[in-house]
């Protein structure tokens, strides 16, 4: 593809004059036809993480979840997208902050949500583990001897093949009429779902945040995976700490001296 002839998508437009409905950390969402999106992504994203989202979303779809079944691989300049089917509907985020008042029925219908995703198997795809293991040896801020003890802990927790999708929460979860549709599946891979469950866990503010409606989204997401689900979340503080070790990789973190000390805390229990 020649970088400096955009192909036509959708209408018979180029990327350039395409019309911008959402941005997202790592990409922007862009109307490509009446029914189609064209997600581009940040030039510094690597190739393989957007193949790999690719890849995640093909088996999720394959499993029966509802995904935007995504189309082929483009290159735009320096950049790379995909296109995908549109979603019509409004994020999660967004419908529970229209409705605080039913805090437990959305953390519920999220967590059910997410025990029949674990339900998927994830053959072919990586490791969350692997993924995990990047960004802890990439953290900011972890002393080197935490990092290491992160590291180790992190190999000694369980393998799996369940899908996991690596960063579930409301955000990421579009609800239209016809139901919820799951999107952004950039952090996706195999796994143990209990280091899934650990990770909304960590940006619902567990252990860091004691404001009580987000703890009150966090016992009744808890209280329904393991009904939903059946699982009796084991490892669940093991996965805590490697989670938050990780997550002091991003910089959307915005309390990072308390996570420090939660992993600390983690890792000398």
């Amino acid at each position: 593809m020649n970088p400096r002839n955009p192909p036509q998508i959708g209408e018979g437009k180029s990327v350039s004059g395409l019309d911008r409905i959402a941005r997202g950390a790592t990409a922007t969402i862009l109307r490509s036809g009446p029914e189609s999106v064209l997600k581009l992504y940040d030039s510094w994203v690597p190739r393989w993480a957007i193949e790999s989202e690719l890849a995640a979303m093909s088996v999720a779809a394959a499993a029966g979840v509802r995904v935007p079944r995504p189309g082929n691989l483009f290159e735009f300049g320096d950049r790379l997208g995909f296109e995908m089917a549109l979603v019509k509907g409004q994020d999660g985020m967004e419908r529970l902050m229209e409705s605080v008042d039913q805090i437990r029925a959305q953390a519920e219908a999220l967590a059910q949500l997410q025990a029949a995703l674990h339900q998927a198997k994830a053959g072919g795809l990586g490791t969350v583990k692997q993924r995990l293991a990047l960004k802890i040896d990439r953290a900011e801020g972890l002393a080197e001897e935490d990092r290491t003890r992160a590291l180790e802990l992190l190999a000694r927790l369980p393998d799996g093949n369940a899908l996991l999708h690596g960063d579930f929460h409301p955000g990421n979860v579009m609800w239209s009429r016809d139901g919820p549709w799951i999107i952004d599946w950039i952090d996706a891979g195999q796994g143990d779902p209990v280091a899934d469950v650990a990770r909304s866990l960590v940006l619902f503010g567990e252990g860091a945040s004691e404001d009580v409606h987000r703890s009150q989204y966090r016992a009744a997401y808890r209280d329904a995976y393991q009904r939903a689900s059946g699982s009796s979340l084991a490892h669940l503080d093991d996965w805590l700490t490697v989670n938050r070790a990780a997550r002091l990789f991003e910089p959307a973190e915005p309390d990072r001296e308390a996570l420090l000390n939660l992993v600390r805390a983690g890792l000398n229990r």
